[in-house]
């Protein structure tokens, strides 16, 4: 597991997207390091555009794992205030009498939808679900819980947390180590996108969401641990321990020397959703008008999901 911490740098030092940036995080993995300050310089925090057209806040339950990394370690301009917030607006199926047509402890997919709500390309006639907030959801409280150790905060939102585990235990396979994305029903033809990515069509099995899922259980066991709530402690400890052993079982490709379904940069796929938008423009306007032999340059290039 890679542990990131977040550097004491002031955010008044640090800089927007296009400008020089310095490099507010560390881990344990030097290529995780670089890439997840490289992504901050573009994504990250630009305090003077806090208007509606450039929000520093995804405020959305897909994108609250980041605002954690980027807000929790101190409540500047009460930032942190504002995320630990938006955790307690979020639709959750059987929270506040919220409803929909998963079971309880579904994350709505988008702040007032539960299912993604556009990008229908690759989505057929209908959106999709969503099921990476999920387990990112449960991330996003152990993080803010590491830098505050706000028992006030951790109580008052510990039971959407444990609803959302009981969902990702019961209805997505978590009690058996590797969730499945419960809309794919196991068949290719029918798989659907699940995930942020949202015009890559995941699998019945997600390598994305199940790794994620590895992450949440060592947070949720820190988190009971600090609720003394043993008996949940220590079923989650058991899973934590198998998971290393089933996700390479599940996911190791002998053949390729790599797991099933890796990131890779390199230039977007383009037959995933039409133009005048996404990967099809992308190809057509990266590959399409050159008439040299030159690599495609770096700056042209962008993550993609490589399966099989």
């Amino acid at each position: 597991m890679v542990r990131v911490r977040f550097s004491s740098t002031p955010f008044s030092k640090r800089k927007c997207s296009g400008q020089e940036y310095l490099t507010p995080f560390n881990s344990s993995s030097s290529i995780f390091t670089k890439q997840l300050n490289v992504f901050r310089s573009i994504y990250g925090n630009c305090e003077e555009k806090l208007d509606t057209n450039d929000n520093c806040f995804g405020d959305n339950p897909t994108w609250v794992e980041w605002d954690a990394l980027k807000f929790s370690s101190n409540n500047r301009n009460e930032y942190r205030d504002h995320g630990q917030t938006k955790l307690f607006q979020f639709s959750i199926n059987g929270i506040n009498e919220t409803k929909g047509e998963l079971s309880d402890g579904f994350i709505w997919s988008w702040l007032d939808s539960e299912r993604w709500p556009d990008a229908r390309g690759s989505h057929e006639l209908t959106a999709s679900y969503h099921f990476d907030q999920l387990p990112r959801f449960v991330i996003t409280i152990y993080q803010y819980y590491v830098w505050t150790h706000d028992q006030i905060f951790l109580q008052s939102i510990l039971s959407r947390v444990e609803l959302v585990m009981n969902f990702l235990i019961l209805h997505m396979n978590g009690s058996l180590e590797i969730l499945i994305n419960i809309i794919n029903e196991g068949i290719s033809e029918k798989s659907r996108p699940s995930t942020y990515m949202d015009q890559v069509k995941s699998d019945w099995k997600d390598a994305w969401i199940a790794l994620t899922f590895y992450t949440t259980l060592n947070n949720i066991i820190e988190l009971e641990n600090v609720v003394e709530n043993e008996k949940q402690r220590k079923f989650y400890q058991l899973l934590a321990d198998k998971f290393n052993y089933l996700f390479d079982e599940t996911f190791w490709n002998e053949n390729t020397g790599r797991y099933v379904e890796v990131l890779a940069h390199a230039l977007a796929n383009p037959i995933l959703i039409g133009p005048p938008n996404g990967s099809t423009d992308v190809y057509h306007n990266v590959i399409g008008p050159r008439i040299t032999a030159e690599n495609v340059a770096q700056s042209d290039l962008g993550w993609m999901v490589k399966s099989n």
